[in-house]
């Protein structure tokens, strides 16, 4: 996901006078007719998808901002743009105050799910007050894209030095066990559960079909450890974890790791 690539310099401006909410809806839909990706839809196509989505709920989140979206059919690529309103907008914001950065999303129908990432994506931009202190600074549609770009760009930036990761470890050696968690306690990895499970064979044993195949066998060990480790211990974690599989010659010991799209919170060790 490249949001900066997303943003049409066309869909960016300032709008100087005083506006109603509908207003400035009337003026996002215009504005967005500008991207060549929207060309044969009518400004009052897209109006009304957005006013459809107001009507839901509002999406002005407060501390000046709103992010007015909607899926249309018939078009293959985002378009994301941004207006400025000093005088701000009554928006119905969660805060009760007057909105002044509009940022909006027009997506694709059959893409929901990148739709809610750019969504996030955008959200993260003005969860610094820092950052909307800069963007309302800007006088011109111009330094106003520029401004938004480079905010843009930055978050991709930092948004993939935060790349997570789900592992799972299935292991059937007691001291493997140890020498596997010790991996873990030493990288101060607080993302972490230990599961007591069993195999197949001592569910099988009690279904009537299966029970002629299976005996039911005294206690094994059997454990599970999952959790979420960031990318900066990822290839050290797989290197160790590949020494002790060696050494077990692949027995007795299973692990899968799968990037995650969202992360969030952290448990105790």
């Amino acid at each position: 996901m490249d949001l900066a690539r997303k943003i049409v310099s066309a869909c960016v401006g300032i709008e100087n006078e005083e506006l109603s909410k509908s207003a400035i809806l009337k003026k996002i839909a215009k504005k967005a007719t500008q991207a060549p990706s929207l060309a044969g839809v009518s400004a009052a196509t897209i109006e009304k998808k957005l006013a459809a989505r107001e009507a839901i709920g509002s999406t002005g989140f407060g501390n000046q901002i709103a992010i007015p979206h909607c899926s249309l059919d018939g078009i293959d690529n985002f378009i994301i743009g941004l207006l400025q309103v000093p005088a701000g907008v009554e928006f119905d914001a969660m805060d009760g105050k007057k909105v002044k950065l509009l940022a909006f999303i027009i997506s694709p129908e059959s893409k929901r799910t990148q739709h809610i990432q750019y969504l996030a994506a955008v959200s993260r931009i003005f969860k610094s007050t820092n950052q909307i202190d800069a963007l309302l600074a800007e006088t011109t549609a111009a330094t106003l894209f520029e401004k938004f770009l480079s905010l843009a760009l930055a978050e991709k930036t930092g948004h993939q030095t935060k790349k997570n990761f789900l592992f799972h470890i299935f292991i059937q050696d007691e001291e493997r066990f140890n020498d596997i968690l010790e991996i873990f306690s030493e990288m101060n990895i607080s993302q972490l559960s230990i599961i007591e499970i069993n195999n197949a064979g001592h569910y099988l044993h009690h279904m009537p079909l299966f029970a002629s195949f299976w005996n039911e066998s005294p206690y094994t060990f059997n454990r599970l450890i999952m959790g979420v480790i960031g990318s900066a211990y990822l290839n050290e974690t797989l290197r160790r974890l590949n020494l002790i599989e060696d050494e077990m010659e692949s027995q007795g010991i299973m692990y899968t790791v799968q990037e995650l799209c969202f992360s969030s919170g952290a448990l105790e060790f």
